[in-house]
């Protein structure tokens, strides 16, 4: 499971990952998996149509079992990046290795259908991007280890 998409879908679940600390985790414990708590799955549910949740269970350091089950998301990817108004290093196959400025192009964040607030940029799908009425709700419901930041739409 690397960057929203999974590369064996022949593996068992729950998918496995493994920690090198015993911290207890919020809600959104380990960022590029797209990992969530059972609190912040419900939510999604209410916030998305589209999305897959797979259990996944945390072993520190391979062998013992931490944690509950938290679910690794797979959430809908669209193009929504301004790649002229973005300030970022790609290649010339428009892969995006960094990004210092996140920008969304308004005209295709208008194709992205309503009934999912929380997705990924299909041009960049490490980061989650959401609408207002998912950071609202998200932040009404206490959840811990998400943050917000801002992003320009031109």
């Amino acid at each position: 499971l690397f960057m929203n998409r999974v590369h064996d879908r022949t593996l068992p679940l729950p998918v496995t990952l493994s920690g090198k600390n015993k911290y207890k985790p919020g809600d959104y414990p380990i960022g590029h998996t797209h990992l969530v708590s059972k609190r912040l799955l419900e939510l999604i549910k209410q916030l998305n149509r589209d999305y897959e949740a797979l259990p996944s269970q945390i072993y520190y350091k391979e062998k013992e079992p931490i944690w509950d089950t938290y679910y690794s998301m797979l959430l809908p990817e669209y193009e929504a990046f301004n790649w002229d108004k973005s300030v970022h290093d790609a290649g010339e196959d428009k892969i995006i290795c960094f990004i210092d400025k996140l920008v969304l192009s308004k005209e295709r964040l208008q194709d992205i259908p309503r009934e999912n607030n929380i997705f990924v940029l299909q041009e960049h799908c490490t980061d989650l991007i959401c609408t207002q009425t998912a950071k609202n709700l998200i932040e009404q419901a206490g959840i811990i280890d998400v943050r917000f930041i801002e992003l320009e739409v031109e």
